[in-house]
């Protein structure tokens, strides 16, 4: 984040390896507390986990749309759903809101501040960007990174009084997400029933360790890079191109080994559920004459139809995505193949 007064440092690799754990945790959380299953569920229920994903998954019948998603996504459906659900929070609540960390206090004696005071700011944000873009950037992400200050900036001179009554806020507002997340109704259809205090207490407190490192990972983007944010959802990234450099199989997709090609997304076919949104900046600081140039820091994790068959010119034509980075994906969720079986690695990762 803010380092000093005279600049920012965060860049587009720290951000990319602070989502990497991130990511990391999600999965692993939704494999620990999620439920596997979820042919138990009403139709209803399943119509309100469907609707509550919009923007991440295909609007339509759940028996449809199950019968589409390859065979990894339908062993893990609700682990995978969970998995879309807590980032669609995360999302929302932290990237989609530039101004969530401010207090929003009148004066000294305010305590609980305006609850709408994060909408005027990006409505003036609106406007100063249809302006100027890159105005806008550096005005958006200055005014978070001055309001994050911590103690220690600014070679140490001075506490910041600013900055440390803005860490505690974020602080109760990361423990707010959280019990609102597991307060849903939705929310809670895949997740397995917890009765044993211990473990709903180690569920929340793990919860609220992703919530926090999201909130250090969205303050670094809004803050720490002097450029705004897009994020790629659907319907935008309704078809599946590997090309384009903004999307990339889900692990559960299983590309990343050569005897499964029927479970490799289709070049081309349509994005069924998006898991992690992907994410860009834009309108940074010009580097000599040209003009900035967009960077993809954040490529979107998404489920595509399956394949209807096993063609040699199909698998030869996906081997672009099927590369190095899907071998890092695997790595990085704790993936191991044994004996033709999924096993995730004990120990990987400590929630």
């Amino acid at each position: 984040m803010y380092r000093g007064c005279n600049g920012f440092r965060s860049s587009p690799g720290q951000l990319r390896d602070h989502f990497k754990v991130l990511k990391t945790l999600v999965f692993h959380w939704a494999g620990q507390f999620g439920r596997e299953d979820l042919t138990a569920l009403s139709p209803d229920q399943k119509r309100a986990i469907i609707t509550s994903l919009d923007g991440q998954c295909v609007q339509e019948d759940w028996d449809h749309l199950y019968a589409r998603l390859p065979t990894g996504a339908q062993l893990f459906t609700g682990h995978v759903l969970g998995e879309s659900m807590i980032f669609k929070h995360i999302f929302a609540r932290l990237i989609d809101r530039p101004f969530w960390s401010l207090d929003a206090r009148s004066d000294a004696a305010d305590q609980g501040g305006d609850a709408d005071f994060y909408k005027r700011l990006e409505y003036l944000y609106e406007r100063f960007y249809i302006g100027s873009p890159r105005d806008a950037a550096w005005w958006k992400s200055h005014t978070v990174a001055l309001c994050n200050l911590s103690r220690y900036s600014c070679m140490n001179l001075r506490a910041n009084e600013l900055g440390n009554a803005t860490h505690k806020h974020n602080a109760a507002l990361v423990d707010a997400l959280t019990d609102e997340l597991l307060g849903r109704e939705v929310f809670q259809l895949v997740l397995e029933g917890v009765t044993d205090p211990d473990v709903e207490r180690a569920r929340r407190s793990s919860l609220s360790h992703i919530m926090q490192l999201a909130a250090k990972a969205s303050l670094m983007a809004l803050g720490g890079m002097n450029a705004n944010l897009r994020v790629d959802r659907l319907p935008e990234l309704s078809t599946f191109n590997p090309a384009s450099g903004a999307v990339k199989p889900h692990v559960h997709h299983f590309s990343f080994t050569p005897d499964a090609p029927l479970t490799a997304p289709v070049k081309g076919g349509q994005v069924l559920l998006l898991v992690s949104p992907g994410l860009c900046i834009t309108d940074t600081p010009a580097r000599g004459m040209g003009p900035s140039v967009p960077e993809q820091v954040l490529r979107a994790e998404v489920f595509t139809e399956h394949r209807e068959t096993d063609s040699t010119s199909d698998q030869e034509s996906d081997s672009e995505y099927e590369d190095k980075d899907m071998a890092r994906s695997e790595i990085e969720h704790g993936i191991l193949a044994r004996d033709g079986e999924w096993q995730v690695k004990s120990g990987s990762v400590l929630l």
